[in-house]
């Protein structure tokens, strides 16, 4: 995600949360994608996974770990694989491809 920039991979987040009360109402977001290069909108809620002490398990957006936009984007790329797992480790041209409709090299 720092490899596009926080204004680029914001752009991704079809419902922003700029306006919260926008998705406060359904507690969902919508996220575009370009898996094969073909447009796919994910829709995740906003329930995130948290660990036993109570901290975010996985991706920590902003230099206080409390922005909400990274764990938004990671849940919904995680939902078009299938899991946290088959995202974990992945190759980082197939996601820049996913999120721009580019081509990997």
């Amino acid at each position: 995600m720092s490899v596009l920039g926080e204004k680029n991979i914001k752009g991704k987040l079809i419902v922003t949360l700029e306006n919260d009360d926008e998705w406060k109402k359904c507690g969902a977001f919508c996220v575009r994608f370009y898996k094969d290069s073909e447009e796919e909108i994910i829709i995740v809620d906003d329930y995130f996974p948290v660990l036993g002490s109570g901290e975010w398990a996985f991706v920590k957006g902003g230099h206080d770990g409390k922005e909400l936009w990274p764990m938004v984007l990671e849940k919904a790329y995680a939902k078009m694989y299938g899991s946290y797992n088959f995202i974990e480790a992945g190759k980082v041209q197939y996601a820049l491809a996913d999120m721009t409709a580019g081509f990997p090299e």
